[in-house]
C-alpha cells in the first residue's frame, strides 16, 4: 500500500527534484535497498540502495527528468535489507510517483 503519491510537474526537458525524509528513532542503522519501478523518467541520484544512521533523518531525492510530453507514473521502493543484528528491521516503504508536463515549449 503506497504511503503517500509524490507529484512532479515542469516544463518538458526540464528537471525537477523532490526529496523524501527517511528517519530512523532506532538504536541500530536501517538500510534499504531502493528500486523505481514504472516509467525511466525517474532517477535515483544517490543510488540504489540507501542507509539512515541511528536516531537521525536522511533527505532522499528524487528526480524526475522530461523527455517525453505524456504525463509519467511509478512506484518508488525502499525494501528493507535488516538483518536483525547489526542492522534493524524496518518496514518496506511504497511510494507513488507522478509527474505531469506543464509547458511543452523547448528550451531556448
Amino acid at each position: 500500500v503506497p504511503k503517500t503519491t509524490i507529484e512532479f510537474a515542469g516544463a518538458l526537458h526540464e528537471e525537477v527534484t523532490k526529496t523524501i525524509e527517511l528517519s530512523n528513532p532506532a538504536r541500530r542503522p536501517i538500510a534499504y535497498a531502493v528500486r523505481v519501478e514504472g516509467s525511466s523518467v525517474f532517477d535515483l541520484p544517490l543510488g540504489k540502495s540507501v542507509r539512515v544512521e541511528p536516531k537521525s533523518s536522511l533527505s532522499f531525492p528524487v528526480t524526475f527528468s522530461s523527455r517525453f510530453a505524456a504525463d509519467a507514473h511509478a512506484r518508488l521502493l525502499f525494501l528493507s535489507r535488516g538483518d536483525g543484528v547489526h542492522v534493524a528491521h524496518a518496514t518496506s516503504l511504497t511510494f507513488v510517483l507522478s509527474a505531469r508536463i506543464t509547458s511543452k515549449k523547448p528550451h531556448a
